[in-house]
């Protein structure tokens, strides 16, 4: 079958562009694997160097050296002065706290089971011995002479009825109440019977009173010893002062002006600061009736660089229970019973106490010269200098008018043989850019 002339021609132009398209990927693959390999060979077979360009500029040089005082100035003041740069800090502190309170407080209520009574640290300082922490009793409510039986239950614990149906199935425990129930509604008082410790005292009557229970509590005092090791230096301390005089210990109290470095704390100064309020009975007496949560932070940092002797701690005490916001949830309190037998019947008195828990924290630090550490952050600090030479540049290179007369001066690119020829002409031609810096500055 023959083509026409017309179909002849479309298939030749046909073959003839793809030709040209084909010549055409092949001239810019051509292209770019020559671009590709003239950046390989100027890559490997060029060398960088600094050029050294002296610019006459007065507004330049004051701001290199203003860059360059700063960093020195943060250097001295804040790395060596104030964070110690050129001593090693020992952190991994260990430390154990013992506390012992001593005093005898007194009490007078109208409440049978405390009345006229004597308390003394025994009483008051329950549990004996706590981790990092004591608690000294301020208010107390004693319920005396429990025992297993039925009574009835207290109306704010959702016990209030009016006939059995309205109690909880018996065996069921009232959450919020005091025992468990028995299905059955006692008439006089119109609560439902549980069976539980016998008998149930409503302690928010006795809260009603305003002044704490046990006086005199704000005299007590306590003598915390803190030992503190730190293991990177083997070295140890206390905080009770080495002295000859035996009696020192008998007769000092801690004040943070006449006497900081006293181990024995009175009480009542404790609460004190830490409400930051001025010594005054009443101040404690508003935390002593409720209970409160103070926390005593003892501070070590120890300049090794000088005597050991020196090294003593200071003292910081904050409140910490929410007393301010909240008056529902302040406080602090928990119960304790003392069981008894009496004719063969087991028995106990429940006691509610409220008091001031003291959380003793140790802060802890050892620090003294060492040469690494001196040597990093000295070297650290030089080379920061730098940052003056790059704030200049910057500077220069785009923010001057001049920008593009400095680029020019100083981004060149020579060959090895064009410096062999003209070493002369471009020494005469840096010879006259210098002057023309000058002159254009």
């Amino acid at each position: 079958m023959q083509l026409s002339f017309a179909e002849n021609r479309n298939i030749l132009l046909v073959h003839l562009y793809s030709e040209i398209d084909w010549i055409a990927q092949t001239e810019i693959m051509k292209g770019v694997m020559s671009d590709v390999k003239e950046y390989f060979i100027a890559e490997f077979t060029g060398y960088e160097t600094p050029k050294i360009v002296t610019i006459r500029s007065r507004s330049l040089a004051v701001l290199h050296k203003v860059v360059q005082l700063t960093i020195l100035l943060y250097l001295i003041v804040w790395v060596f002065i104030y964070n110690h740069g050129y001593q090693y800090i020992d952190k991994a502190a260990v430390s154990a706290v013992t506390s012992k309170v001593k005093g005898i407080s007194h009490s007078a209520s109208h409440d049978r089971s405390i009345a006229d009574r004597i308390w003394d640290t025994a009483d008051l300082v329950v549990p004996p011995q706590q981790n990092g922490a004591f608690f000294l009793m301020t208010n107390v409510i004693i319920t005396s002479n429990q025992s297993q039986g039925v009574c009835p239950e207290l109306r704010e614990n959702n016990a209030e009825c009016s006939s059995d149906s309205e109690c909880l199935p018996a065996g069921e425990p009232y959450h919020l109440g005091h025992g468990l129930s028995t299905g059955q509604c006692h008439r006089r008082t119109g609560t439902c019977k549980v069976k539980a410790w016998c008998p149930i005292i409503n302690e928010s009557l006795k809260q009603s009173e305003e002044s704490p229970i046990a006086y005199h509590t704000p005299d007590f005092t306590v003598f915390i010893k803190n030992h503190v090791y730190f293991p990177f230096y083997k070295k140890r301390t206390t905080n009770v002062l080495r002295t000859a005089n035996r009696t020192y210990l008998r007769r000092c109290r801690y004040s943070p002006r006449d006497d900081p470095h006293c181990p024995i704390f009175r009480i009542g100064d404790i609460v004190n600061m830490a409400e930051d309020s001025a010594a005054n009975h009443s101040q404690f007496s508003k935390m002593a009736r409720k209970g409160g949560v103070i926390s005593i932070t003892i501070s070590w940092d120890c300049n090794l660089d000088y005597d050991k002797s020196e090294c003593r701690p200071t003292y910081q005490f904050n409140r910490l229970d929410n007393y301010m916001g909240a008056s529902v949830a302040s406080g602090y309190n928990f119960r304790y019973p003392i069981y008894y037998s009496r004719k063969k019947r087991f028995m106990r008195h429940l006691v509610k106490a409220y008091g001031i828990l003291f959380i003793v924290v140790t802060e802890a630090t050892a620090r003294k010269f060492d040469i690494v550490t001196f040597l990093l952050n000295l070297g650290s600090g030089l080379a920061l200098l730098g940052i003056a030479s790059v704030c200049c540049n910057l500077f220069l290179l785009y923010l001057h008018s001049k920008r593009h007369f400095f680029k020019d001066q100083i981004y060149e690119a020579l060959s090895t043989g064009t410096a062999l020829k003209g070493t002369e002409e471009n020494a005469t031609e840096d010879n006259s850019n210098r002057q023309s810096t000058s002159s254009q500055l």
